[in-house]
């Protein structure tokens, strides 16, 4: 058996895994993998050679677009990608049918990081109190404001900025700092976008209670709209995930990236509806909803402050979901097959 046949043989095996294949598309796939190893073969020594080649440079969740992208043809390509469906899309279901390694990872990095210290993840708790009563108090006599109904804002908003900006600064090197189980793990790549989410949105539960309490002596009164804001977190995540998911591919891609956002997030602070809100300003409250980041603090503000958000602010976050989620799809299917060399 030569060394093209044994290749072939190979490639069926690992697709036999991954692809569930009527027998006129296992043909026709088979096909396409011929094609393959007449444009790789030359370059390969041994079986073993192809078969590691294969297997560290992609991994086993994207062999079939891995030929897809040897192949050096446009028309062979065509040919090879009318069997896949999205290997993006793959890759996603794959990431929820592991949500117990997720899970796992992201409560790992919680007891990493706060390894033998007293309070541990409390600490963001108390922090996060600490900043919001100090700014509070001290913004509401700087803008002359009600105290009372300030500081519940300002805390609101103090939590949802934390939880966008370290999503947000984390993802530039979300791939980058998984290199090893990239290359050498069969693991989905929107794993680790996901174990990022899911780690913040934890971090995100440990500052609410702030929120609450502050809101209870300050004689905040909650009504049901308050339910709303469930939802609203739920879409702001959604969103928060396939930017996760964007800015990790790109910062993989370009290393920058890192320290270009991290130079711009102080600046998106004071240009979000952070230490205020939109009716404050008079002049440039336009120019401030072109944030989306400002959507994304809105929107989830509203319902705590016992107010439903305006409609557009809602029809903007669903506008951005399918937007975002559409673009980052067609890019991850592009490139995913790419992270494990920019890593």
């Amino acid at each position: 058996m030569n060394l093209a046949t044994r290749f072939v043989k190979f490639v069926q095996e690992l697709s036999s895994i991954r692809l569930r294949t009527t027998a006129v598309n296992r043909t026709e796939f088979d096909h396409c993998a011929a094609f393959a190893v007449s444009d790789i073969a030359p370059g390969v020594l041994d079986e073993e050679a192809a078969k590691n080649e294969l297997i560290v440079q992609f991994s086993i969740n994207s062999q079939v677009h891995c030929i897809g992208t040897i192949l050096s043809t446009p028309e062979r390509f065509l040919m090879f990608s009318t069997l896949i469906t999205s290997p993006a899309i793959d890759d996603l279901v794959g990431a929820a049918k592991k949500h117990q390694i997720i899970i796992f990872m992201a409560f790992s990095d919680l007891k990493a990081r706060y390894k033998r210290s007293v309070l541990g993840p409390f600490w963001m708790t108390l922090s996060t109190a600490i900043g919001s009563v100090g700014l509070g108090f001290l913004w509401s006599e700087l803008m002359k404001l009600d105290a009372k109904t300030f500081v519940p804002t300002l805390t609101a908003g103090l939590i949802l900025w934390q939880f966008i900006s370290g999503v947000i600064s984390e993802s530039t090197t979300v791939f980058n700092r998984q290199s090893s189980l990239i290359r050498n793990l069969p693991l989905p790549l929107s794993i680790h976008p996901a174990q990022l989410m899911f780690r913040h949105v934890i971090n995100l539960a440990h500052n609410a209670p702030v929120f609450i309490i502050i809101a209870l002596i300050l004689g905040v009164k909650f009504n049901s709209t308050i339910w709303l804001a469930f939802p609203c977190i739920i879409l702001v995540t959604l969103n928060l995930f396939w930017l996760a998911l964007l800015v990790g591919l790109l910062g993989a891609r370009f290393r920058d990236l890192e320290f270009m956002v991290n130079s711009f997030l102080p600046l998106l602070l004071f240009a979000s509806p952070v230490f205020y809100r939109p009716n404050f300003l008079t002049f440039s409250q336009n120019i401030m909803w072109m944030n989306p980041f400002s959507h994304f603090i809105e929107i989830v503000r509203y319902p705590l402050l016992g107010m439903a958000p305006p409609w557009f602010v809602v029809m903007t976050n669903i506008a951005l979901l399918i937007g975002g989620w559409l673009f980052t799809l067609w890019l991850f299917n592009r490139k995913h097959h790419r992270v494990a060399f920019w890593v």
